[in-house]
């Protein structure tokens, strides 16, 4: 009632006199003169009332004095009572009656949880007689989760969790670890087999962790589908959290990817790689153990993507026994199968296997020749970068691709991914292209290399360059008598997107002291590469490295300064960088029944508006691409979209759905967003009007 909505300090008159009503009740006594004989329920004396008390204390601290003594009996009453009953075997044939029983039990522990949780240790003998109530119920609890009744197991399931999140429950509570266990893997309740993984993952320690990964890695081949993403993310946590051997740690997510390779989310892998690059005793037995696992042609593209990484990186380590030529093999079988983004990486590895096995170019140059005239843009450049750094001189390949250092503040994953008790759409998303390759797109700035990458991209006038170049992945940003600026995009893939200026001096001065600035809304995280002043030499070209992450929703658009020297004379400008929110988008597969029964869903995130003068034929080819949204194929009038909004905040990845639709008629486009947060849809509608309106 009115205390749900928010204790006040008004209320507080009222917790001795509930404690003494429930104590009369618990108690049954009637010295007050109080009759309760009117109130009995299947035996039991005015049940809700008691659960009502219960539920009530809940919202205010702990009771000192006569109180706490009272309702520390009743507490202990309803338990020992309880117990006595389970001990003896007797149950009440009316399923009212049990219910009413456990509802007051089960509201009994709730406050004695809560207590203990909010007690923070101030009185010692306070905190003995919940301690007393704590093993108390550990006792009762071990003997409900083995009963017949599901709903009885469902509940001591649950509590037991509970409980065992307080400090020294947890090992009492493992001694039922074998009825924990034929729970999880015998119980034909879904639901119970759920609540058996919780209290599995909550019990786990040094001294049983190995135990119950096993069990659980055993239960995942078996496990309903709906709970294997969830179960495949506790098991990596707690193989991370408790792993006193390394490479026990990468045996267990070597075996989740084997096991169940399509439910271990990004986040998982590129831990794993982060563990590896950061523990140099690791490396060389990571580099043997994924040079045995490559061999295996069905392995899992997650599978590829670590044993790719860590063998490009570490395959020095393994040469005495491995040679060049056998380690391409092992990974290159993979490579017609694997998906583009895969593809990207194990070019990579190539270039760096080419760093360590100086004979391998031979094999590695007609992979990057073939590639080099891709239709996708990241492989051909990569393609054409790497082609083009081997047929230089020996050092610029080592000075590019010399071993990543160590992963500074590399989050663990317990503490980067909070771990839900239903399954979430898509929760883990570290980019392997994006995050494994940060150093090789920076150091790609080799002077030799810019010489061969010169642009020649069409000018925009200055009134709608922003609009065009939002709309596109390339093209002009800036341009003068002295100085014109290029810019190649990478989106639509991550809560990350990527830049490449080109700065071309078209004078006959060097442009010096070259410094960026950016201004613009606190949403974009813009990072930069080289971060430092440097020169551009007449008639000449260098680039710059951009990355832009998103934190939350936004429709400011960032500005970039920039500031040199020309002739001895300084010169700066401002210019719009062409970032916009739908560039954080990315593709959401959908069927048309799925759309149907999602699209209700966000009506309150709904943001729309009509816009006059669009060209229907030309919005159907292209906002599906722009926005980087899925088309899904449904017989309608409207064009139906579905998409991921993807952020980045405290380093944890955020990915929210949304959904769309454009209706075009005489002229007009009634343009509508949905998404659980109406924010996410008003600005994507703010970048649509800027692109197309």
């Amino acid at each position: 009632g009115l205390v749900s909505m928010g204790p006040n300090p008004l209320y507080n008159e009222a917790i001795p006199n509930t404690i003494r009503v429930l104590y009369k009740l618990v108690t049954k006594n009637s010295n007050s003169g109080t009759d309760f004989s009117g109130y009995y329920y299947f035996n039991t004396i005015s049940p809700w009332l008691q659960i009502k008390c219960l539920r009530l204390l809940q919202y205010f601290p702990a009771p000192q004095g006569d109180s706490k003594k009272r309702l520390d009996e009743s507490l202990l009453r309803i338990l020992k009572h309880e117990t006595k009953r389970v001990k003896s075997g007797s149950s009440s044939q009316k399923k009212n009656k049990t219910n009413a029983d456990h509802g007051i039990l089960f509201e009994c522990m709730n406050l004695i949880i809560y207590y203990e949780q909010t007690s923070g240790g101030e009185a010692e003998e306070k905190k003995s007689n919940y301690r007393d109530h704590l093993d108390a119920m550990a006792k009762l609890l071990g003997r409900f989760i083995s009963l017949k009744e599901a709903n009885v197991r469902y509940l001591g399931l649950d509590a037991m969790t509970r409980l065992a999140k307080i400090e020294g429950m947890g090992q009492k509570i493992s001694q039922q670890m074998t009825t924990i266990l034929f729970s999880l893997r015998k119980d034909q309740d879904a639901s119970i087999r759920k609540r058996a993984l919780d209290l599995l993952f909550v019990i786990c320690s040094k001294e049983n962790s190995r135990k119950i990964t096993q069990e659980l890695l055993s239960f995942l081949k078996v496990a309903d589908y709906k709970i294997r993403e969830e179960l495949v993310l506790k098991i990596a946590i707690l193989a991370e959290r408790f792993a006193t051997d390394l490479r026990w740690y990468l045996d267990v997510i070597l075996n989740l990817i084997t096991v169940a390779g399509d439910y271990v989310s990004d986040d998982i892998w590129y831990r794993a790689i982060q563990i590896v690059t950061n523990n140099e005793q690791l490396q060389k037995y990571a580099a043997l153990t994924m040079s045995r696992a490559l061999k295996n042609k069905g392995l899992h593209e997650n599978g590829i993507k670590v044993g790719s990484y860590i063998l490009g990186e570490f395959s020095d380590l393994v040469a005495e026994t491995k040679s060049g030529e056998q380690l391409f093999e092992s990974i290159h079988q993979h490579f017609e199968t694997a998906t583009s983004r895969t593809k990207a990486l194990l070019l990579s590895s190539y270039i760096k296997l080419c760093n360590s096995f100086p004979d391998l170019q031979s094999q590695v140059l007609p992979v990057f020749s073939r590639f080099s005239v891709h239709a996708d843009e990241e492989l051909q450049q990569r393609a054409c970068e790497y082609k083009t750094i081997i047929g230089r001189e020996r050092k610029l390949l080592e000075d590019v691709f010399e071993l990543m250092p160590a992963y500074e503040n590399a989050e663990s994953l317990d503490a980067k991914v909070k771990v839900r008790s239903k399954k979430a759409v898509s929760e883990a998303g570290a980019t392997e292209d994006d995050d494994e390759n940060e150093d090789e797109d920076e150091d790609e700035n080799s002077e030799e290399e810019e010489e061969d990458e010169e642009i020649d991209l069409p000018d925009q006038d200055d009134e709608t360059f922003d609009a065009i170049l939002a709309a596109s992945n390339s093209g002009v940003l800036y341009k003068s008598e002295s100085l014109q600026i290029g810019v190649k995009m990478i989106s639509g893939i991550s809560q990350e997107m990527k830049m490449k200026l080109f700065y071309g001096n078209k004078s006959d001065y060097a442009l010096e002291n070259l410094t960026v600035s950016f201004k613009g809304p606190d949403a974009l995280d813009i990072q930069q590469s080289p971060n430092q002043a440097f020169t551009v030499n007449p008639k000449e070209q260098k680039a710059q490295y951009l990355r832009a992450i998103c934190m939350k929703p936004f429709s400011e658009i960032p500005e970039m300064t920039v500031s040199c020297t020309i002739d001895g004379e300084e010169h700066d400008f401002s210019v719009k960088l062409p970032i916009l929110m739908h560039q954080f988008i990315s593709p959401y597969q959908m069927d048309a029944g799925k759309f149907k029964e999602n699209w209700g869903k966000f009506e309150g995130g709904e943001a729309r508006e009509v816009i006059s003068g669009i060209d229907g034929k030309e919005l159907t080819l292209k906002v599906p691409e722009i926005f980087h949204m899925h088309k899904v194929d449904i017989a309608a009038s409207a064009i139906p979209l579905v998409g991921i909004f993807n952020a980045s905040k405290d380093g944890r990845v955020i990915k929210l759905p949304v959904m769309g639709s454009l209706a075009v008629k005489n002229g007009n486009c009634q343009v509508i967003f949905r998404s659980k947060h109406q924010s996410v849809s008003q600005n994507l509608l703010a970048a649509f009007k800027t692109i197309f309106a």
